[in-house]
């Protein structure tokens, strides 16, 4: 049985991917406290782990602007 709160993370991920939403997490490296985004990753649900000063431009990409 899993733990509530990795339902609960699921539940966000599954959401976001029902909806089309590019996932993006911060990779470990980049990180001062490596929790929320290691949630998400855990998940299996997350389409890109970049590191902090690279989210930006992946946004950007994955929006279609440049």
């Amino acid at each position: 049985m899993e733990p509530k709160e990795l339902k609960d993370r699921k539940s966000v991920g599954l959401a976001a991917k029902k909806k089309n939403i590019h996932v993006i997490a911060q990779d470990e490296d980049s990180c001062v406290v490596y929790g929320m985004p290691k949630a998400i990753a855990q998940t299996g649900l997350v389409d890109e782990v970049v590191a902090l000063n690279h989210i930006a431009s992946s946004i950007t990409k994955n929006v279609g602007v440049i």
